[in-house]
């Protein structure tokens, strides 16, 4: 059985139109022939006094496994 392509040329597509096809992310960027990279990023840092910064991070770092 052939796979239906997943973008149709005669079809014009907005950023938003991507996350509504009916493909799981890795096949439509496959198709664009690139790769997604899960990673921590090192971004500069804040000086001054943040409150609950722990917690915050505690929370993102249990969330990220959850997100497809």
């Amino acid at each position: 059985m052939p796979r239906a392509t997943i973008i149709q040329p005669d079809q014009s597509y907005t950023f938003a139109a991507y996350f509504k096809l009916d493909f799981a992310p890795q096949d439509i960027l496959a198709y664009f022939n690139v790769s997604l990279q899960r990673r921590s990023l090192k971004l500069p840092r804040y000086s001054g006094t943040l409150d609950r910064l722990t917690d915050l991070t505690t929370r993102i770092e249990e969330s990220l496994p959850r997100l497809s």
